[in-house]
């Protein structure tokens, strides 16, 4: 999965518990209690349909060599036909590796140490225990019908795992609600008189199970809500290799929180509303949608049938089987058994009257689904994924093993994409864009497809276990996501995209309350959290060092990153090292520390202008606007007057440099950007008059407004009364939703109140503006000096939009009052949200600007 807010603005993550690897458990008594962790390995490879490997192997050794030994084969000019994992000899002669065998061999280092580290701890923890420890009796909760639930952990217990589900799901559009039955096929690993499984707002209707071939009988299903399981218990013990069938029928509404399986809607062309159903599992939803083992480990096949009505579409991972009449007029899909074991959170379904074009790409039909109105914004995403395919199988050298991959464009999509198995969803703004689209707006699609395929294989193909490592997932797919597009992109300009998250990332995990990168994630809000950029970015590109296993304990088990000191005394040169606990050691940020004067900083600013590379100038620009928000927010208004001024001479003629016409290079959109951007929002007259003109061009028709200067020509016209309300009509009409987003944007940034709580109300409405868009409205209205007192939320606890918003609304607050004010508004949260990294993060986040202010107020005083 990746967040919108990626490419935009990320959230902080703190860690509440001290870093550990390991998930923590009772002290078992039988194997039942065990909680589940793969054999040898966090990664998990089940099955490529026939090649699926027998139960009672071990069924993670395939790891290494699928990801590992194959990726040594592409290099190969040959293989031999007997074993898609053989190796061909090594030649007698031998030669400098190229850089790509060097990168292939570290990531496959990086494999094999994390399945070591886990191995080793894995035998520490089943090692003998002294007999003179007394253990812990687990106390077991009560259940919804008041009797005793039989299990105490977040964690299911292994006693017992799925080996398939049939699933049928009937979506009743009008009513939003759903009904559905699931099959499921387990096998008993050891014996046990219970089976415990996932369910989350699920009525329950009927239940039975039946043992080999015997007869199904009915069961009583407990619940135990606040960690979303079921149990059924049994009088006689399941035997270890029996298999049983578990058949839950049930009811539940759509949910109407972008998890799960939910309801959207969109307003088509003639003005008529027209509602759908998705799907968004990742991480702990699939148990909204039908009762199942929702843990990543827990592989297995899927059958899906969805019912829905003349007129509409389904789709799920597998390409469609057949369709049948159903006596209520209703239409049944059946869709084709899973050639692939998938963990829960990959399953997906749509059910919605979307259109689509289609492409036959190395055996694969690759197809891009939109509402009917969208379907030309889909050519450039159809090109990208058809290229990419055929790059990943080509790199990997193993073949995507589905026969279909759908990316599908949802009206309302919380996340950026998720990489569902065969059946990726998007935000439209992450899939959709027109043929007029600059580079700089193409980056974004093409960079969001090529992390969502990566997922084919790292995430899909091979898995966590469990969501502490989640890194495993997300890192190399971020990896492959700019690899892939340097390789086959190159116009894209990747590397100055690659710098700026990854400045983002330093500053994250410079903080103190930041996070290792494999950490403890033992509660939902901990599960949700982990999708930050430590675990996309700082794991992205691991150094080559011999000691492989001692590099990649520090680098995944310890947060934060080294300032290394360099001394020189005559003709020596003394290198020190210590853990860096503020920001990235820049000037700036080691100002903050300390470290470095403030008015060395101002000298290294005024070398910076002189600069031609985007990189420093934007991450410049960007630090000098974040304390130029500071000083407002602390109503050092003159001292913000002075900073204005400052910044508009010294960078006043790289501003007035930039043209207003199309650019082609994407490097010099971005810089023409950050440079236009400050400039206008520090009201710079030319800037402004500029802007001004080319959007009375815009608004009569006559001319277009590039892309990359869209953000800030209709953020300059929506300072009018009139260009706002002018902009909010477009919004409502305009079917570009790249344009759209922006203009977004600039309604938010209004100076006016009476418009900044007018966008506001539509955002709760989800009318006019759909409430997915609430994050980026609260962020752009926090970062204005009218808007910034108007923090508010409506998401879940630990979302990725709740990090977003609490970062944005409290990142630029600098004094003691308001440190009072959120510690106050925070801390009268719900226990578990008072206690989300991301709250503890912007509480340090606000003390380190007050630090920073009262050591260097003076000296701003003094040098502005």
């Amino acid at each position: 999965m990746i967040e919108n807010t990626m490419f935009e603005e990320e959230p902080d993550v703190v860690d509440l518990a001290k870093d550990s690897t390991a998930f923590p458990r009772f002290l078992h008594w039988n194997p039942d209690e065990v909680v589940y962790e793969p054999r040898s390995s966090r990664l998990l490879v089940r099955g490529l349909g026939e090649n699926e490997l027998d139960e009672d192997e071990e069924d993670n050794e395939s790891s290494a060599r699928l990801l590992g030994m194959s990726f040594m084969n592409r290099t190969s000019g040959h293989r031999t036909s007997s074993s898609p994992y053989t190796r061909q000899a090594p030649p007698k002669s031998c030669s400098r590796p190229s850089t790509r065998t060097t990168v292939v061999c570290v990531l496959f280092l990086v494999i094999v140490v994390s399945m070591t580290m886990v191995l080793y701890s894995s035998l520490a923890a089943h090692s003998p225990r002294d007999n003179s420890t007394t253990p812990m009796v687990p106390v077991y909760p009560t259940s919804t019908t008041g009797e005793t639930f039989p299990w105490t952990d977040l964690r299911l217990p292994t006693s017992v795992r799925p080996v398939h589900y049939d699933l049928t799901v009937n979506p009743d559009l009008d009513n939003m609600t759903f009904t559905g039955r699931t099959v499921i096929t387990v096998s008993v690993l050891h014996s046990t008189k219970r089976i415990v499984l996932h369910a989350a707002e699920l009525n329950v209707t009927k239940a039975t199970f039946q043992l080999g071939d015997g007869k199904p009988v009915a069961v009583n299903v407990l619940e135990y809500k606040p960690r979303q399981q079921i149990a059924i218990k049994f009088a006689e013990e399941l035997n270890e290799k029996q298999r049983g069938v578990l058949t839950l029928e049930y009811s539940a509404r759509l949910s109407n929180s972008y998890d799960g399986f939910y309801n959207s809607s969109y307003i088509d062309k003639d003005g008529n509303k027209s509602v759908l159903a998705a799907t968004q599992f990742e991480p702990l939803a699939a148990r909204k949608a039908f009762p199942c083992f929702d843990e990543p480990a827990f592989k297995a096949s899927f059958l899906v049938r969805i019912s829905r009505k003349e007129g509409y579409i389904s789709l799920s991972n597998m390409p469609k089987a057949k369709t049948t009449q159903l006596p209520s007029g209703l239409l049944l899909d059946e869709f084709e058994k899973s050639s692939v074991n998938m963990s829960t959170y990959l399953v997906a379904f749509v059910v919605a009257t979307f259109q689509s074009v289609s492409r036959n790409v190395s055996n694969t039909l690759v197809s891009v689904y939109s509402v009917p109105e969208k379907t030309e914004h889909t050519i450039y995403a159809l090109d990208t994924a058809c290229k990419l395919l055929q790059f990943y199988n080509a790199y990997f050298d193993i073949d995507y093993p589905l026969k279909k991959l759908d990316l599908v464009a949802i009206p309302d999509f919380l996340a950026g994409a998720m990489e569902n198995w065969g059946l990726i969803t998007f935000r439209e703004t992450s899939l959709l864009v027109n043929n007029q689209s600059s580079l700089l707006e193409k980056q974004l699609i093409a960079s969001v497809v090529a992390h969502e395929l990566a997922h084919q294989w790292f995430g899909n193909l091979v898995t966590m276990s469990w969501w502490n490592d989640l890194w495993l997932n997300e890192g190399f797919a971020t990896y492959m996501q700019y690899m892939s597009l340097q390789r086959e992109y190159p116009l894209l300009d990747m590397g100055n995209l690659f710098l700026a998250v990854r400045f983002r990332a330093l500053d994250k995990d410079a903080l103190n309350s930041s996070h290792a990168v494999s950490t403890l994630a033992d509660t939902p809000e901990q599960v949700s959290e982990m999708f930050d950029s430590i675990s996309y970015e700082k794991v992205e590109v691991p150094p080559q060092r011999q000691d492989v296993s001692e590099m990649m304990n520090t680098w995944t088990q310890q947060k934060g990153f080294p300032l290394v000191t360099v001394a020189r005394q005559g003709g020596q040169v003394t290198l020190t090292q210590e853990p860096f606990l503020l920001s990235t050691d820049n000037k700036t940020h080691a100002s903050r520390l300390g470290r470095v004067s403030f008015r060395q900083v101002l000298n290294l600013l005024k070398y910076v202008v002189h600069e031609t590379d985007t990189a420093p100038v934007t991450e410049v620009l960007s630090q000098l606007n974040h304390l130029y928000r500071m000083l407002e927010k602390r109503n050092e208004l003159d001292l913000a007057a002075n900073l204005r001024a400052f910044i508009l001479e010294q960078f006043g003629p790289l501003m007035r440099n930039q043209s207003w016409g199309e650019e082609q290079s994407v490097s010099r959109q971005e810089l023409r950007l950050a440079l236009l951007e400050t400039a206008c929002g520090l009201d710079c007259p030319d800037c402004l008059q500029n802007a001004s003109d080319l959007y009375k061009q815009y608004a009569n028709g006559s001319t277009r407004v590039p892309g990359d200067l869209q953000k800030v020509v209709f953020s300059v016209a929506a300072r009018s009364e009139e260009g706002w309300a002018a902009l909010m009509d477009v919004y409502a009409q305009t079917t570009n939703d790249a344009e759209k987003r922006r203009i977004l944007r600039a309604l938010a940034s209004t100076r006016d109140t009476r418009h900044i709580a007018r966008i506001l109300i539509e955002g709760l409405r989800g009318g006019v503006v759909q409430t997915q868009e609430l994050p980026l409205i609260i962020s752009t209205v926090s970062g204005g000096f009218a808007g910034y007192r108007l923090p508010g939320t409506l998401f879940p606890v630990g979302s990725y939009a709740l990090q977003s918003i609490v970062k944005s609304t409290t990142s630029q607050l600098s004094t003691q009052m308001h440190l009072n004010q959120v510690r106050n508004f925070l801390g009268s949260l719900k226990e578990r949200g008072s206690q989300m990294r991301s709250v503890q993060v912007a509480l340090e986040t606000i003390m380190l600007n007050q630090r920073w202010m009262n050591t260097n107020l003076p000296a701003l005083r003094a040098c502005l």
